[in-house]
């Protein structure tokens, strides 16, 4: 794999000239467990290249280094973060923001030149063909009884059948910055304000959760009374068998992490996480709801397939997003991992990061094959506006979910999204803050207080959809 020089990860940058073509390095994490890179404590860990020395101290050494002093791009990331007015350490950035800001602080400037010039590359067949074993989870309810959350049993709930409906929300809550149990809170109060008390019928994904965020879940009132989660502690990500990892661990703690809270009036009868050949970790998370077929409502034969994932980030894992969208493709159609479960429909939802425009056709790949929410009735023509005029509608017609509750973003994207298969019909929710064809979106300029400071709950607004199945 090879790309045109800007950086390979967040833990590496090169300064050059921009007709250079520079080889990727392969690298790997550091193998002792808990070994971390940045200010977080190991919530955001970071990928180190082969020649590079551990940091001694990250208040005077940058994640962009390769030497004992803060390199020039650093610096120059330092720099535009207090030219707009921005006192955070750089290493307190989300990896978009320090995407931005790296390529806005680069001499010669337009990221467009990476768009037009990077070469293109192909997923080899046989990280196509790969599929890791899957993680089998126990989701957990909560028992007032004994005032703790215990695993789930399936007893006196009803299989799902068909013409039954399902709400399905997804939300990104954002790792990077401060007060991530206040912010997971404030998302759920919102979640309860939106749809009701009690829900029933709801499934709830979540990424970017951090070890506070789902404590303070653990804790609320509404998660307790009327959901059961897929897991009550971070999970710890198991590498999948990838020769790109040289000495790696098979297993180490998750930083930040996906979850599924499931209304508790429906059944479960598989949950699992599938790793993905990644170098941040990432995985996809899979809930399976049994379906009675209608001859013999009694005995459930096949299940539909819930998923949710935040695929591989930064402008520089394209393929490797590509190659996990086929593997959750892959998930949703029963190809594998399916545990003896004949699958009815599967839909998945989350953070696709979807960076480059081209990547909105990925899931009609061959190899893909999944249906977009967004593209089951046709897009409206975005409105006109005269130039430097602001965009009240935070992107609509477009779907975007990103860019707008964020510092120093200049780009806006639609990088939630919900894609699906088999014998499901989608339906917008009336409960949406904001409706495009069947894709709702909501938190949109959702803020919380924190201290005397009100914060974005998140950078990404939620996004909704209603599932029927047929």
């Amino acid at each position: 794999m090879s790309m045109y020089g800007l950086f390979t990860t967040r833990g590496f940058c090169l300064s050059m000239n921009r007709s250079v073509f520079v080889p990727y390095l392969g690298q790997r994490y550091a193998t002792s467990h808990g070994s971390s890179f940045g200010r977080n404590g190991g919530l955001n860990q970071r990928w180190k290249p082969w020649f590079q020395g551990k940091p001694r101290s990250l208040s005077s050494i940058g994640p962009c280094q390769t030497s004992q002093h803060p390199s020039r791009e650093y610096r120059r990331i330092a720099l535009e973060l207090r030219r707009r007015g921005d006192f955070r350490n750089v290493d307190d950035l989300s990896d978009f923001e320090f995407n931005e800001l790296y390529l806005d602080a680069m001499p010669l400037g337009p990221r467009e030149l990476m768009d037009r010039t990077a070469p293109k590359t192909s997923t080899p067949q046989s990280l196509i063909d790969h599929q890791s074993s899957p993680s089998f989870l126990q989701p957990h309810i909560y028992n007032p009884q004994s005032s703790s959350w215990t695993s789930f049993g399936n007893e006196n709930r009803t299989s799902l059948k068909r013409g039954d409906i399902l709400k399905i929300a997804s939300w990104n809550l954002l790792f990077s910055v401060p007060a991530a149990a206040a912010r997971a809170s404030a998302a759920l109060a919102y979640l309860q304000t939106m749809f009701g008390q009690e829900p029933h019928n709801l499934v709830v994904m979540l990424q970017e959760l951090r070890r506070e965020s789902l404590e303070a879940i653990l804790e609320d009132k509404w998660a307790r009374q009327n959901f059961s989660l897929s897991d009550t502690e971070p999970p710890g990500f198991h590498y999948a068998d990838d020769e790109s990892f040289d000495r790696k661990p098979s297993r180490i703690p998750s930083g930040y992490f996906t979850l599924m809270m499931v209304s508790r009036n429906l059944p479960i009868s598989n949950c699992f996480r599938v790793p993905f050949v990644s170098e941040m970790g990432r995985d996809a998370l899979v809930v399976d709801i049994p379906v009675s077929e209608d001859h013999d409502p009694e005995t459930p034969k096949r299940s539909l397939r819930l998923c949710t994932t935040h695929l591989e980030s930064l402008y520089t894992g394209r393929e490797l997003r590509f190659l996990q969208l086929v593997q959750v493709s892959a998930l949703l159609k029963g190809n594998s991992s399916s545990q003896g479960q004949r699958i009815y429909g599967g839909l998945v939802g989350g953070d696709m990061n979807s960076t480059d425009v081209s990547e909105h056709n990925a899931h009609r790949a061959p190899e893909v094959g999944l249906k977009d929410v967004w593209e089951d009735e046709p897009a409206p023509t975005p409105p006109g506006r005269k130039p430097f005029q602001k965009d009240l509608t935070y992107g609509k017609a477009r779907g975007n979910t990103w860019g707008y509750q964020c510092n120093g973003a200049k780009s806006r994207r639609r990088l939630d999204k919900f894609l699906y298969t088999g014998s499901i019909e989608t339906f917008a929710l009336s409960e949406a803050q904001d409706t495009t064809g069947k894709l709702g979106r909501f938190g949109i300029g959702l803020k919380t207080k924190v201290g005397s400071n009100d914060v974005w709950v998140s950078d990404h607004f939620g996004i909704a959809v209603g599932i029927k199945i047929v």
